[in-house]
């Protein structure tokens, strides 16, 4: 999504208060007159002028001395300059990108300004209230705000004004995808604020212009303008605008799959809004370079710094940006070899998808409510019918069972009467009768849960593979580093499907021999190999091993430590060598995973899931595991099982 909509509210800040020196001179200015310690009102209205001109710098500074100005105004009961900090507080809450609170304020305001008749006010009001309603994108209900307060501007021929409204229409006519009479009133707001030298706000639609022509695929132009942008800026020393511009350059060469381009320009802009303390731009500048950094297949930065910018758009409520993250996070955790994340998230976006749909058919289902009235009622009487019926069916069991706990009753009363041997074989026979209704309940809820995960897990994994064939075959992609990767991701998928499917085979088996054992070991080395051929894999188990059976749930426990040990030896250690040995021991069995990487200091190093998951499953079948790690020497995994 295009950073032009920062610019069009940054723009509406200055209908209010418009002058030629740049914000940081106006705030030393103001802190001057602070100094010299004036009366109560003319501190109150510092405050205010204090609030509006620092949400270009620093928001928080912005709102502290916002609510001195709001406490000021209170107490000398100045409705007019009340007006003015809802009016600022609006502002300051747009920088941070909370929509919500800066519509709440800027309405407050327009409450206040409307019972004391302050049409200067209103106006302003008018203008960045149509501003929120556009990035809503109600756009029908913006030009209404626009036109009633370009309509008062005209009336008293206020240039300034009318050409940051104009702006703002040919933001609406952008939306519109009406291009090229965007450009032409864009074009226009630039000419009147170059005349008049507006440096500031000329950076601002230069920002618009470089979007639209993006738009268009007119890359040189869109360059061009943004560069002209960030000169401006530099100038300027307007620190939120450079950093936006930074990121709308940086999304341009991320657009043009330019990643080297677009990472420095990107970070640049990072810095520069990290000291602006916008949470909103700055999440969204670390969404593009998250985009940059999987361009260029560093997928670990990618995934961090995704992670990143959710986090701080969560609270804001960018949902449109969370779900496309969501989205972009599922061949990332792929490419990173980490399935359960790669689901994990596409459960996530399709839960926002399902939540859209539940929204859209909750008001379709208000607006039918009224025609099932009298389906309803139908359906309440024979609920009740079926309420009595019940309460029929609830008065025979009772009988039931009541004429069963006395059969009950008098088989006990004959069953004590039987001999001491006869009593001694029924309860040899309810113990046998027990042990199998337990095997039974055992098998049923194997069966239970191979079911849930062939029919969730599998149809997520199917799900992830139908999107990425779509993708393929549903357009002409010409980009081979594109094309491989989806057939990538597409090969992952149906791997893990595969290995799916030899869990859900484990679990309905009663026991695994360790020559099945072995088999999955060497298939899951033989694709290790292709994925690292730099490392030498070896693999020793003793022969005789080979007719040895364990439960299914010590066999997969087993594999899965396994490859847990080997995927955290890719990964992490950098060897050269990774060696799994299996030997045969009196009555027992050892499996050593050992690596020649960079290994780690076991006490000084905080425990991972990985590590965590593996004593616990090593301990979940009684064995006994063991780890050993030397730094530059390599890393050792052990696991000692009994025989069965």
């Amino acid at each position: 999504m295009d950073k032009k909509m920062s610019f069009l509210w940054l723009a509406l800040l200055f209908l209010a208060k418009i002058t030629a020196q740049t914000p940081l001179q106006l705030v030393d200015s103001l802190k001057s007159e602070l100094r010299k310690n004036p009366d109560n009102q003319k501190k109150a209205a510092i405050y205010s002028d204090l609030t509006w001109y620092y949400s270009n710098i620093s928001t928080d500074s912005a709102l502290a001395y916002g609510k001195k100005a709001l406490k000021l105004s209170e107490v000398l009961k100045q409705p007019k300059i009340t007006a003015q900090v809802y009016s600022d507080f609006g502002s300051v809450y747009l920088a941070k990108g909370n929509i919500l609170l800066s519509k709440n304020n800027y309405l407050k305001s327009l409450s206040i300004r409307t019972k004391i008749k302050d049409f200067k006010g209103m106006a302003s009001n008018w203008s960045n209230i149509g501003g929120i309603y556009q990035r809503q994108n109600i756009l029908d209900t913006a030009m209404i705000y626009y036109l009633k307060s370009l309509r008062y501007y005209e009336s008293g021929k206020n240039e300034k004004n009318i050409d940051f409204l104009k702006n703002n229409i040919a933001v609406l006519y952008e939306d519109m995808r009406n291009f090229p009479k965007a450009i032409a009133l864009y074009k226009e707001v630039a000419d009147y604020r170059k005349r008049s030298r507006q440096n500031i706000q000329l950076a601002m639609v230069y920002n618009n212009l470089g979007n639209v022509y993006k738009k268009t695929r007119d890359f040189s132009q869109s360059e061009r303008y943004f560069k002209e942008s960030i000169s401006l800026s530099l100038k300027e020393g307007d620190s939120l605008i450079l950093g936006n511009t930074y990121n709308n350059l940086g999304t341009l060469y991320n657009y043009m799959d330019q990643p080297d381009n677009a990472i420095p320009v990107l970070e640049q802009g990072q810095k520069i809004l990290e000291k602006v303390n916008s949470d909103f731009d700055l999440a969204l500048i670390q969404n593009g370079l998250a985009s940059a950094y999987a361009n260029k297949k560093e997928y670990l930065k990618s995934k961090n710094l995704y992670l990143k910018s959710i986090k701080a758009m969560i609270p804001l409520q960018a949902n449109e940006y969370i779900a496309a993250m969501y989205l972009n996070l599922i061949p990332i955790y792929a490419n990173l070899n980490m399935p359960d994340s790669a689901s994990f998230y596409t459960e996530k976006y399709k839960v926002f998808q399902e939540k859209m749909i539940e929204k859209e058919v909750s008001l379709e289902t208000a607006e039918l409510e009224t025609k099932y009235q009298t389906e309803k009622k139908e359906r309440l009487l024979f609920q009740n019918q079926a309420e009595v019926r019940k309460k029929n069916v609830i008065l025979i069991l009772l009988v039931v069972f009541a004429l069963f706990i006395a059969l009950v009753g008098y088989l006990i009363f004959r069953q004590q009467k039987l001999k001491n041997h006869q009593l001694t074989q029924e309860s040899e026979l309810k113990l046998a009768i027990s042990k199998i209704e337990t095997q039974n309940k055992l098998q049923e809820q194997r069966l239970a849960i191979s079911r849930d995960l062939h029919d969730n897990i599998g149809a997520q994994l199917t799900f992830i593979i139908s999107s990425v064939d779509n993708i393929k075959y549903g357009f002409d992609i010409e980009n081979p580093n594109l094309s491989s990767k989806l057939e990538r991701i597409s090969s992952f998928t149906r791997s893990t499907i595969v290995e799916l499917r030899d869990t859900i085979w484990a679990m309905n088996s009663n026991a695994i021999s360790f020559e099945d054992l072995k088999l999955r070991i060497m298939n899951f080395i033989e694709k290790a190999k292709k994925a690292q051929e730099n490392i030498d894999f070896q693999f020793v188990i003793d022969p005789d091993l080979g007719n040895i059976k364990v439960t299914s749930i010590v066999g997969m426990n087993v594999y899965r430590t396994i490859q847990e040990s080997v995927n955290n030896a890719i990964k992490y250690a950098e060897a050269n060598t990774i060696e799994i040995a299996i030997k045969s021991l009196s009555d027992q069995i050892e499996i050593q995973i050992t690596d020649d990487g960079n290994g780690f200091d076991i006490e000084n190093t905080p425990t991972g899931n990985g590590l965590l998951n593996m004593k616990k499953r090593i301990k979940d079948i009684n064995g006994i595991f063991q780890m050993d790690s030397k730094i530059d020497v390599g890393t050792t995994v052990k696991a000692t099982i009994n025989k069965q």
